[in-house]
């Protein structure tokens, strides 16, 4: 349809959670076809259950196009319009690509919660006494 139309842009608007999958399929398939590649057609993404990091991390990188998360539909014109501007498009998808990169940077650094051991929780348990009183124990060990 966008090819027949001979569109400029083509947005995604994710409603519920398995429309992220269909999204990713969906850049995937416009790499692999010589019209939207040979074009780099910006995609924009939207909708409730949509991110930036999302975004940036498992949609962005199955696509040389511009990839743009949108949070809000209102938003939407603002972004269309610095990439169909020549004088603001290039500018405008580096930014982009650079804020992406940054995402997946701390995508992928994210450590967890240190957790407790089996050993460290049972010392840290509660104390409990039937005199309405719950005490806890003062030393609470992390693992390394």
């Amino acid at each position: 349809m966008a090819k027949a139309e001979k569109a400029d842009i083509i947005g995604l608007s994710g409603l519920i959670t398995p429309s992220l999958e269909e999204m990713t399929h969906i850049a995937k398939e416009m790499q692999r076809d010589p019209y939207f590649k040979g074009l780099k057609m910006p995609l924009l993404i939207g909708g409730a259950t949509t991110s930036r990091a999302h975004t940036a991390v498992k949609i962005a990188p199955h696509y040389d196009g511009p990839i743009v998360y949108v949070p809000d539909a209102s938003r939407s014109v603002t972004v269309m319009q610095n990439l169909l501007t020549p004088e603001t498009k290039d500018a405008y998808i580096a930014e982009i690509q650079a804020d992406y990169e940054k995402a997946r940077n701390q995508h992928a650094n994210k450590k967890g919660t240190p957790m407790l051991t089996i050993a460290e929780a049972r010392a840290n348990k509660a104390q409990l006494s039937f005199d309405g009183k719950m005490r806890r124990s003062t030393q609470v060990h992390r693992a390394p």
